[in-house]
């Protein structure tokens, strides 16, 4: 089981630039102005490895149920919370236009 452990491979989380920052942070305003429309989006964010450094990144897909600005975290409406200092990434069809 130890050997396992030490091969198991982690990513080392991003560090984002202060653009990247800035557009997620667009993003996230957008997506508080259109809670409740049932819009899309993809949000891939950085889960911290629990046994070492390092973690993996997930994509979550579907709506936005409620941004949480004080535990600042982002609840999907299946309930997945996503904490915002973790998120590397938001897509969506309502940002193409």
């Amino acid at each position: 089981a130890a050997i396992k452990e030490t091969v198991r491979q982690t990513d080392a989380k991003q560090v984002l630039s202060e653009e990247v920052i800035a557009e997620l942070n667009k993003k996230l305003y957008l997506i508080a102005e259109t809670i409740g429309t049932q819009q899309m989006v993809e949000i891939t964010y950085f889960v911290p490895d629990a046994k070492k450094d390092g973690g993996a990144y997930i994509t979550c897909s579907g709506c936005v149920k409620k941004i949480d600005k004080y535990k600042h975290t982002v609840v999907m409406t299946d309930q997945t919370i996503i904490p915002i200092e973790q998120i590397s990434a938001i897509e969506g069809k309502m940002f193409e236009e």
